[in-house]
């Protein structure tokens, strides 16, 4: 198979220069990799333009390694720029990656200048991302700017919290939902008229099992938010009430002993960051609180509730020693009725199931968190709601004006310009004809390839004695496709037929389906971490074909159609850059301080 290795455009022409931080989005155009475009304006030009940095050795952060007409880019910018692109599209830390990266800012820089003169319109979607943006920068330096820029850890904190670490507590826990419930339960729970085991059954949120009990408690384990207030209890004693996203815990405090600690030095690190994440919950929870209570915000628990139960937690699973997470994208499926279900009601009106299935549903899948549980999801229902109000908020006490928010929002803008620079100058400039494609096809054809495949049964068993069995009766004539059948109709799954291609490297057991393996033949495996067997049988194996000019045509007008649009792409830089004076220096991407990059 032709793997067309497809370079980036746009996205590598940023390659992080519009990226001041991860909020801010990038639009990927592709073009095939090939050779390294021919240098921007190459020859001595950029050394009398760019003064040397002063002295031998890394060169000063504020020292100007690109200059693109009015635009000067200084070598911290350089360096973060690097850190903050797309990692999988970025070039390598060596020099000749470092020169690369640097090529497409400049590359970037001259596509931004021309998109600003010629003033290239905005269509009515690109107004809407840019408006959907700027509330994601504007909400997301406000959480900068309240939550994580006060935060401060001082040697008198790091001293109390490390005498924590010399005790532990034997500790029971109930969750609440509310505060309102909480305080009147704590109160009556401490006056005695309320005993801990209907407590637990009637409110707690959390694990009802053994009365929440939680066993003994290291302040390290539990973490230093909650530590704070359960390790300087006495035995019998109540914890004051402590908000999470989750609700309101409440900790009773059974037994306490002594401790040794480790040496402070070794744990300093550790009662840093604890402290830090504390001081951030705490303070990313008032901030919750004061919009929640600005809105009237109430949360219909018994919605919630019945919402968590429709969905799904993200497995994993452990072969060869690996964890490997199974994320299901799937969304659950609901009745018209049930989107209707209120999840929350607020000042400016109510959020649905169906409004909140929309807004879950455009998160990036392997950011969604797990909302199989009321905590998880109460968590989730709540910032949802809150959203829209984060960023009024945020524009409330000035985020828009924040010179840090006026160039990401700008730097988007750009983004999107260049977007139709592009398809205006050269993706609209691609057509491709069928004849070509087949001379295209001809040339190219001792790469069109399939990609060789391997069919396969994996079949467990709990004990040695039961694979056993199963291979003895494989090695009589039972086809192990009748064997998984047979266990499935028993109401039993004890495997799977499989189909794996030879390019899915790092796969479990890779290399003995396709290099030990023969059709008809197989392995028997085990134990495993959990105790378990298992028995691999090759049931065929494709070992790769000649593409014909048909299957291969997708590729083929991908493949040319990129390499017209990069010829193009040099054209267009080529002129830009007669047109813009360009001055860098890549001799000195070496001495910049990649070590101290964010």
């Amino acid at each position: 198979m032709i793997r067309v290795r497809v370079r980036v455009l746009i996205a590598a022409l940023l390659l992080g220069a519009w990226c001041c931080s991860a909020q801010a989005a990038i639009t990927r155009v592709p073009v095939p990799s090939k050779a390294a475009p021919r240098d921007v304006k190459r020859s001595e030009k950029y050394r009398r333009d760019l003064p040397d940095p002063p002295g031998p050795g890394t060169v000063p952060g504020d020292y100007v390694m690109l200059r693109i007409a009015d635009r000067s880019i200084p070598a911290s910018e350089f360096v973060n720029s690097y850190f903050s692109a797309w990692a999988a599209d970025r070039p390598k830390e060596d020099s000749l990656g470092r020169v690369q990266f640097m090529r497409n800012m400049v590359h970037k820089e001259l596509l931004a200048h021309e998109a600003k003169r010629l003033n290239v319109p905005l269509t009515f979607e690109d107004r809407l991302e840019l408006r959907e943006h700027s509330a994601r920068v504007y909400s997301n330096l406000l959480y900068q700017r309240v939550v994580v820029d006060p935060i401060r850890v001082d040697e008198n904190e790091v001293r109390a919290a490390y005498e924590l670490f010399q005790n532990e507590v034997h500790l029971r826990n109930i969750l609440f939902a509310d505060r309102e419930t909480a305080e009147k339960a704590r109160r009556d729970l401490v006056a005695g008229r309320l005993g801990w085991t209907l407590a637990v059954q009637r409110f707690s949120l959390g694990d009802k099992t053994n009365d929440g009990d939680l066993g003994w408690q290291p302040a390290g384990q539990l973490g230093l938010m909650f530590a704070r207030y359960t390790h300087r209890l006495k035995a019998g004693e109540y914890s004051p009430l402590i908000h999470t996203r989750d609700g309101w815990n409440l900790f009773h405090c059974l037994e306490k002993r002594p401790v040794t600690a480790p040496r402070r030095e070794a744990l300093e690190s550790l009662i840093r960051g604890q402290l830090q994440t504390a001081q951030s919950n705490e303070r990313a929870d008032a901030l919750q609180d004061t919009l929640a209570t600005q809105i009237h915000l109430v949360v219909d628990t018994l919605n919630v509730r019945w919402a968590a139960s429709k969905f799904k937690a993200v497995q994993s699973f452990d072969m060869q020693g690996t964890t490997t997470m199974n994320i299901d994208t799937s969304l659950p499926e609901i009745s018209p009725a049930d989107t209707a279900r209120v999840l929350a009601r607020h000042r400016g009106g109510q959020l649905t199931f169906g409004a909140f299935l929309d807004a879950y549903s455009h998160l990036p899948a392997l950011l969604r968190p797990n909302i199989n549980e009321f905590s998880s999801m109460n968590g989730q229902v709540i910032a949802t709601a809150l959203e829209p109000y984060t960023t009024q908020l945020a524009i409330e006490r000035g985020m828009d004006r924040d010179p840090l928010a006026v160039n990401m929002v700008e730097k988007k803008r750009e983004e999107l310009m260049v977007g139709h620079l592009y398809e205006d100058s050269v993706g609209s400039h691609v057509s491709i004809t069928t004849p070509e494609l087949r001379r295209y096809y001809e040339a190219n054809k001792h790469k069109l390839f399939t990609v060789p495949m391997v069919r396969f049964a994996a079949i467990t068993r709990p004990t040695r004695a039961g694979i056993d069995s199963v291979g003895d009766r494989i090695r009589a004539g039972e086809s192990p496709v009748a064997l998984l059948r047979a266990d499935s109709l028993a109401g039993y799954v004890s495997g799977s037929v499989q189909e794996r291609l030879m390019n899915d490297e790092g796969t479990p057991y890779h290399r003995m389906l396709f290099e030990e393996l023969r059709p008809g033949k197989f392995a028997q495996i085990g134990p495993d971490p959990q105790g378990d067997y298992l028995i691999l049988y090759l049931i065929s194996r494709d070992d790769g074909r000649q593409m014909s000019f048909e299957e291969s045509r997708s590729w083929l007008e991908e493949s040319l159609g990129n390499e017209k649009a990069e010829a193009l792409l040099d054209g267009l830089l080529d002129r830009l850059a007669r047109r813009y004076e360009v001055a860098w220096r890549p001799d000195l991407v070496m001495r910049t301080n990649f070590r101290m990059a964010p």
